[in-house]
């Protein structure tokens, strides 16, 4: 196949490389970006495409759950750690029938990803060869690609951080310039926000975040903070990931000062002033507070901890205190009950045992006399609802007024 691959190294489209190794191998293949976002395709015939080709081909990525499946059966780090091809399949889960995977490189550094699908009749050597032929010139049309979108990167960044920013109000005229830039104006986006010390090296932090390579993602530094803009609601898996990846980076002491803030869906460019200052105040909520529990990194999930600031105003100069959280609170610091953390949980968990329980990590049935000794204790009876959200917000401004005292 040596005539086929001197053709194919006087091509310069990565479309037109796809096409022509598709042809030749006759089977499909896939081109995906360092960030799985799609490069190129070519089906060799429509029927041999799976599911999995098809969910891709139709949303231009890597769909967000056969990216969870790929970091979760360890796909993800493979592609990344590996200078090899492999193979990956059958996973019927996702609909993904065998591939041959090759993670395209140029002088050590990621470009993208190549996936042929098998079919029929394993690959020949002398097809093999050429597989790896057609690799190694993608290797340099992306790399010559990446270039060219790298010398426009600082302009897409002044875009993203205008937008942040809010600092220009018409609509045409951000819609003008992130036309000019290529940024697709009405494009669903997710601004997560992480908040870190004074000083931070974010250059480092930013590209540890590029190299997790998040399906449709893009990721700057803007006021001080790390951003990152995603397609979708950030998954569990990818919050983990970008967690683990700036770990990496920094502190236990910096890390366990850091906070996330995930804003709703910004419906285009223009919205993206709102998603941030929505993260913003997840991660000022969590500095409040002092920490940040799992299901409270959305700006969704806030609820009438957005007022608690402002509720502990007026407790403070109303000079109010629980009577009955104040007990707690002492019986807490002699004795190591956890009543205040155990009443929490429980209006958290709209009084169920079971999941209290489970929280806390005792039985339920050492959980019902906690409850007990509590209303022993004290005059609270859970029956009420008034009074419980009352209740919920006094432990959140008791919890404030300890982190005032701390810093």
């Amino acid at each position: 196949m040596d005539k086929s691959l001197s053709q194919l190294e006087t091509l310069s489209e990565m479309s037109e490389i796809i096409d022509f190794t598709s042809k030749e191998l006759k089977r499909p293949i896939v081109l995906e970006s360092s960030d799985f976002s799609l490069a190129a395709y070519h089906s060799y015939h429509i029927n041999q495409f799976d599911l999995a080709n098809q969910q891709t081909i139709f949303s231009k990525k890597c769909p967000q759950h056969i990216y969870d499946t790929f970091l979760a059966r360890g796909i993800i780090e493979k592609l990344q750690e590996n200078e090899d091809r492999f193979t990956v399949g059958p996973i019927d889960e996702i609909g993904l029938n065998t591939r041959i995977v090759k993670t395209i490189r140029y002088q050590h550094e990621i470009q993208g990803y190549i996936w042929l699908q098998e079919y029929q009749n394993p690959l020949t050597e002398s097809e093999f060869a050429f597989f790896e032929g057609a690799v190694e010139h993608l290797a340099k049309t992306m790399h010559e690609n990446q270039v060219i979108k790298l010398s426009k990167s600082k302009s897409v960044d002044d875009v993203y951080q205008a937008a942040l920013s809010g600092k220009i109000t018409s609509k045409r005229t951000l819609q003008e310039r992130a036309y000019k830039e290529g940024i697709p104006y009405t494009r669903l986006q997710v601004v997560t926000v992480f908040v870190q010390e004074d000083g931070a090296p974010l250059s480092k932090r930013v590209e540890a975040l590029r190299k997790l390579a998040l399906p449709n993602s893009y990721v700057l530094s803007f006021n001080g903070h790390v951003i990152i803009l995603t397609g979708e609601q950030p998954t569990p898996f990818s919050i983990i990931s970008m967690l683990n990846a700036l770990k990496q980076e920094m502190s236990d002491e910096a890390y366990s000062n850091m906070w996330m803030g995930i804003s709703r869906s910004c419906l285009n460019v223009s919205e993206l002033a709102r998603g941030y200052n929505e993260a913003l105040e997840v991660t000022k909520v969590a500095d409040l507070l002092g920490e940040q529990p799992v299901d409270r990194r959305e700006f969704s999930q806030l609820g009438m901890l957005r007022y608690i600031d402002v509720l502990a105003g007026v407790q403070e100069d109303s000079n109010y205190r629980n009577p009955d959280l104040v007990i707690l609170e002492h019986k807490d610091s002699t004795s190591q009950t956890e009543f205040i953390k155990t009443i929490e949980l429980y209006l958290l968990n709209n009084c169920r045992v079971k999941s209290t329980s489970e929280q806390l990590f005792i039985h339920p049935n050492t959980l019902s006399y906690r409850l007990k000794q509590i209303q022993e204790l004290t005059a609270i009876r859970f029956d009420q609802f008034n009074l419980n959200c009352q209740l919920l917000i006094d432990i959140m401004v008791m919890k404030k007024r300890r982190r005032d005292q701390s810093l």
